[in-house]
């Protein structure tokens, strides 16, 4: 297939003179027409696109979290139930490790630690075991002040006139119930 204008050569030089000849007759168009209109369609079919449509109008009715509290650990790690194509087979061992480095915000919760949480009540929603879950959470760098003592927290975070209260307090707690090991890599 030839590409070229009336004027024989790429079109370059008749971008000036020819616009509209030139547009029509590239390979560019070619591959952009096509992609724009799948990219149109896709979009306007997505899921996507009626939770923004929903999220425009606040008259429509807003659909609910997938997420629920799970059963492990009610009061953290909400998980969701997944439709999976295969059942985990009964007896399976799970044995998990998470690392962290990053520190939370004073006042809040670090992820590494909701993120254990929900490993197990999304597992457990899903048909396992806890006792075939041992799950480990390595602390390293800044990440282990999460860890530590009211006391300690309150002097790294807060200050004479600060009180800051160490957020991850009761979902530490809550782990080490679940014989979750907590580990401070040093």
């Amino acid at each position: 297939m030839d590409y070229r204008n009336k004027s024989g050569n790429d079109g370059i030089e008749s971008t000036l003179s020819e616009p509209r000849e030139f547009l029509l007759n590239t390979p560019m168009r070619n591959f952009l027409f096509p992609l724009c209109l799948l990219l149109a369609a896709t979009s306007a079919c997505s899921p996507k696109s009626a939770v923004q449509n929903t999220a425009l109008n606040p008259e429509e009715p807003k659909t609910e979290s997938a997420f629920s509290p799970g059963p492990v650990i009610s009061e953290y790690g909400p998980a969701a139930v997944i439709d999976a194509d295969f059942k985990i087979p009964d007896g399976t061992k799970f044995k998990v490790s998470f690392d962290t480095t990053a520190v939370a915000e004073p006042g809040e919760i670090n992820r590494s630690l909701t993120t254990a949480a929900r490993f197990l009540n999304m597992h457990a929603k899903a048909g396992v075991a806890e006792q075939d879950m041992k799950l480990a959470v390595v602390f390293h760098s800044k990440a282990i002040f999460d860890l530590t003592t009211p006391e300690r927290y309150e002097t790294t975070y807060g200050g004479p006139k600060n009180k800051v209260e160490n957020a991850n307090a009761a979902i530490i707690k809550a782990l080490l119930d679940k014989n979750v090991r907590l580990i401070v890599c040093g």
